[in-house]
Parts: C-alpha cells; structure tokens; sequence
C-alpha cells in the first residue's frame, strides 16, 4: 500500500492515500480505473456544497461520495436526485423503484410527485 501512497505522492494526489487504502486498491486494477469511475451527476453535495460523483467499489458496487474526498466525507449507496426535499429543502435520494427519500428529514415522496420525467 506504502507504493500506491508514494506514487500518489509525487502525482501530486497524496489526499487520496487513505482511499485508496481503504478499499484496498492495489497496482493491479489501477490501469483498469477510467474518468467513468469517477463521473459526475449534478447534484450538490449536503455537507459542503461539492459536486456529487458516481464511484465503484473494488467489487463493482456503485456508490456515490463529494469530489472534496477526504476534506468531505459524504457517501451514499442511493443515487441522489437533483430535486431537493419538497418539505425541508435537503437531499433526495432514490429509495427504491417508486419512492424518493429525503436524507435530512427521513421524509418519503412518490418519485411521480418529485421527479416529473422519467428517473433512469
């Protein structure tokens, strides 16, 4: 892990040592790692305002986290939407295949109400 931290180093991309550790990403997959593994969907981030960005786990879990990592820790295994919570203004994001939920309030909305076009 120590190389991976090292050659992180001199890219000038240090701050994302610990992640990497944390997912136990190896030499091996990063020539596998694409712009896509990072790919931003447009929505804020509710802690500090950074853009919002689908990422992969070493397993191929998609996941969602802030592009300010590690200055910011949010993550969310449910894709965020671009539309905030109708009742406090927070985060929504997709609970399951008919519902939205709001992660401030807890709050649960039809994704026909919140989302008028179709949610992908």
């Amino acid at each position: 892990m120590q190389q991976i931290a090292d050659w992180l180093e001199k890219l000038g991309l240090g701050q994302y040592a610990q992640r990497f550790a944390e997912n136990d990403t190896s030499f091996v997959i990063l020539p596998e790692l694409t712009d896509q593994d990072l790919e931003k969907i447009g929505v804020a981030c509710p802690k500090d305002g950074g853009e919002l960005v689908e990422r992969k786990t070493r397993k191929g879990r998609t996941f969602f986290g802030c592009e300010n990592y590690p200055n910011c820790d949010f993550t969310s295994w449910k894709r965020p939407l671009k539309q905030p919570c109708p009742k406090c203004g927070g985060l929504l994001v997709i609970a399951n295949k008919r519902e939205a939920q709001c992660t401030n309030c807890q709050e649960s909305f039809l994704l026909e109400e919140v989302v008028p076009e179709t949610v992908e």
